[in-house]
């Protein structure tokens, strides 16, 4: 149904009620009229019948009834009038306006009081005269009704006319500042809150249009603040340095911040109303199966849900991150649940860091216990191997127990390389080191690798031109090499391709994200690839650790790999691995550039004839054998001795003897003083004292700054005879 516009339907109902009102007074003001008339008529119809009725009296006596005729068709003339007839007293008709009916008997005529007609009977004081008869007419008391009926309706329409223009006016007038508040009310339900009505006056529309605007400015500011508070959610959310995802009651995505943005590869244009496993993809990073999405466990328990550890988030472009995460309700007055707010982190780095510092930690203590145990069985081993030398010195080379005792010593030191292996593991300061170009050291390598090869494994070089250059030791870098050299020989049974390359290599930021246990800065990066039968995963984990190998039984000693783990981080290095089973393994390896300039080594002239001495030496070692091999070794050298078992009966003598030249000691002693913190004593006590110090693991011993000098002269454990003699005579001869 159309929509009439409130100005006519205001026109329309002023008019109908405008001719309701007209029609009721006109209606009355005619019935009153008419009503009127009718008296008149009636009073002038008598006065007419009386008038007439004298004439009518002198006829009927003189009977002289041609007088009365003009005078009765004088009347009969008259409006209403219709027929005039005066009869005798017998009933003749002796004078009419209707001259047939002249000399008629009045009773033969249609005379009758309802058909108008009035009788007026004559007499005088002699009797009965005759009657007078007239018949009068509505007709004229019509027509006159009719008129004014036609002046009225002529008047009233004109008057009704004059109403609708009036309506239609006032309509207009009142519709007009009506339509202004109707205007505005749609221009701010269309969303223009700028709008206002504006109707200025003192009735109720200008109310209604003030009550309105003052409405609608309230709206604005509240809106304004509502914007305001939004704005500042939105820059809170944003500025939060973890993701956050706000779904509805469904679990459909409502809002996600920058962060969550860029940790699950979705815009939140598109994710929103989105199903949060469809943006919020999680497994578990053990088994890599699908994670039951919080949301669905907080809509369901009303309950913050918190995620369990190694949370793995699958970004939409395929990227893993390790997250922590928790889920909460949103809550509305009433305890409804309006949506879930998931807030996470991106927890990669720190799971990164927990892992390289528990693989350091393991290390360490793998270190500190390879170490240890090392340290006890060098002692044995010189114990061992020194009194073979005393041995070999009774034997000529012709008798059977000559060979004998080279065949244990021979032994005993594969026993010593092993050792030395684990000590290289443990150890975490670097030995002598010089700078040094790696390239130059594989000219002198090639030939060592060739030797330990079978031929079906082609060896293929490219070093870099304009190679940095690095500090390191060079013979346990030669030994770090045919290390690696002889582990991918052994992956390639049936032969292969070993690749060796190095090149200048500037560590950034973002190596250093992945790779924690390194510094970013400039590297020398050796790298060596095979082709072998690979590594798997699980095997990777351990590949540092002492005695683990991934070789046959009795095909390797397991302590390769921790020699070369060992070697790299006592020279602030680093080192990967990448293998795939079937595939290959490549190892790379960073040791970081040194702007010293390169110093050729010397070449160290080989004595045939051991150094002696007749100088005094005091000889300290908890160990009472190794104590008496020392005393022994010395006294064939010509020195003079005396023996001490711990740090306490060595000052003892100090302070006894003052003609002591040398202090020979152990670092590792019971009693709670070391070998470093007996020489500062003994020095302090003797300051021209000179020290040697002799040890197989020095990783428990704690050493101070100002005795770090004494590490110019120490002896490692197992020693020779001729080992200890060339060093007692280096350090008595030492002026420093």
């Amino acid at each position: 149904m159309p929509r009439i516009p409130f100005k006519y339907r205001i026109t329309a109902a002023i008019f109908t009620v405008a001719a309701i009102v007209l029609a009721i007074v006109l209606s009355q003001s005619l019935n009153q009229y008419l009503n009127g008339s009718r008296d008149q008529i009636a009073e002038h119809e008598q006065a007419t019948l009386r008038l007439l009725g004298e004439f009518a009296r002198i006829a009927l006596l003189t009977t002289d009834y041609d007088v009365f005729q003009p005078q009765l068709e004088q009347v009969s003339n008259l409006p209403g009038v219709s027929i005039i007839l005066l009869a005798d007293d017998r009933g003749h008709i002796v004078a009419t306006s209707r001259p047939s009916w002249i000399g008629q008997f009045l009773s033969s005529k249609p005379i009758n009081v309802d058909t108008g007609w009035k009788l007026l009977p004559l007499a005088n004081i002699s009797g009965q005269l005759g009657t007078l008869a007239i018949q009068f007419s509505d007709e004229y008391l019509i027509n006159l009704h009719k008129q004014i009926l036609t002046m009225a309706i002529i008047w009233s329409l004109s008057g009704l006319l004059l109403i609708v223009l009036i309506s239609l006016l006032a309509g207009h007038i009142l519709t007009r500042r009506l339509a202004q508040v109707t205007r505005a009310a749609e221009a701010v339900s269309n969303g223009d809150l700028s709008a206002r009505a504006a109707v200025n006056g003192l009735d109720e529309v200008a109310e209604l249009s003030r009550v309105f605007d003052t409405m609608v400015h309230k709206i604005n500011d509240d809106r304004s603040q509502l914007e305001q508070r939004e704005q500042y959610l939105s820059l809170t959310l944003d500025s939060i340095g973890d993701a956050v995802i706000t779904t509805d009651a469904n679990g459909c995505v409502t809002r996600m911040n920058p962060v969550a943005e860029e940790l699950t590869a979705w815009q939140n244009s598109e994710a929103h109303g989105s199903p949060l496993p469809d943006v919020f993809k999680i497994i578990n990073a053990d088994s890599r199966q699908t994670v039951t999405n919080p949301v669905e466990k907080v809509l369901a328990t009303n309950k913050i849900i918190g995620l369990a550890n190694h949370t793995v988030l699958i970004s939409k472009q395929g990227t893993e991150y390790q997250i922590a995460d928790s889920a909460a309700p949103i809550v509305d007055d009433n305890g409804k649940i309006l949506g879930v707010i998931l807030v996470f982190r991106d927890v990669t780095q720190q799971y990164k860091v927990e892992e390289a510092l528990r693989r350091s930690q393991k290390m360490e203590a793998i270190g500190q216990l390879s170490g240890g145990i090392a340290h006890d069985f060098n002692n044995q081993l010189n114990i061992i191997i020194g009194y073979l030398d005393f041995l070999n010195e009774h034997f000529t080379e012709t008798e059977k127990p000559y060979k004998w005792v080279q065949t244990a010593t021979k032994a005993a030191l594969r026993c010593v390389d092993l050792t030395r292996q684990l000590l290289s593991f443990s150890r975490r300061q670097s030995t002598d080191k010089t700078v040094v170009n790696i390239n130059n050291t594989f000219e002198d390598l090639q030939a060592m690798i060739s030797r330990s090869l079978t031929p079906e494994i082609d060896v293929q070089y490219f070093l870099a031109d304009n190679l940095w250059l690095t500090e390191t030791n060079t013979g346990e870098f030669q030994d770090v090499i045919i290390n690696l050299v002889i582990n991918a020989r052994d992956a390639m049974p049936h032969g292969g391709k070993i690749v060796i390359e190095t090149a200048n290599k500037t560590l950034d930021k973002d190596f250093i994200t992945d790779n924690l246990e390194i510094n970013n800065g400039e590297y020398i990066e050796l790298t060596l690839s095979d082709n072998g039968k690979g590594i798997d995963k699980k095997d990777l984990e351990h590949i540092f650790e002492p005695f683990f190998t991934t070789k046959p039984d009795g095909k390797g000693t397991g302590l390769g790999m921790a020699m070369v783990y060992g070697f790299i981080k006592r020279y602030d290095g680093h080192i990967h691995i990448y293998s795939e089973p079937d595939v290959g393994t490549t190892i790379r390896l960073y040791l970081p550039r040194s702007i010293t300039v390169e110093v050729e080594s010397e070449k160290t002239n080989q004595h045939t004839t051991l150094p002696t001495g007749n100088e005094s030496v005091l000889i300290v070692d908890d160990e009472i054998h190794l104590t008496e091999l020392a005393q022994h070794f010395l006294s064939e050298l010509g020195y003079r001795t005396q023996i001490a078992e711990n740090a306490i009966q060595a000052m003892e003598i100090l302070e006894k003897d003052p003609t002591i030249d040398l202090l020979f000691s152990d670092v590792i002693m019971p009693g709670g003083i070391n070998g470093y913190e007996l020489a500062q004593q003994a020095t302090q006590l003797k300051p021209e004292l000179k020290v040697l110090l002799t040890s197989g693991f020095t990783a428990k011993a704690s050493i101070e700054n100002k005795q770090k000098k004494f590490n110019t002269h120490l002896l490692s454990k197992p020693y020779r005879k001729s080992d200890l003699a060339k060093r007692v005579r280096l350090a008595l001869d030492d002026e420093s």
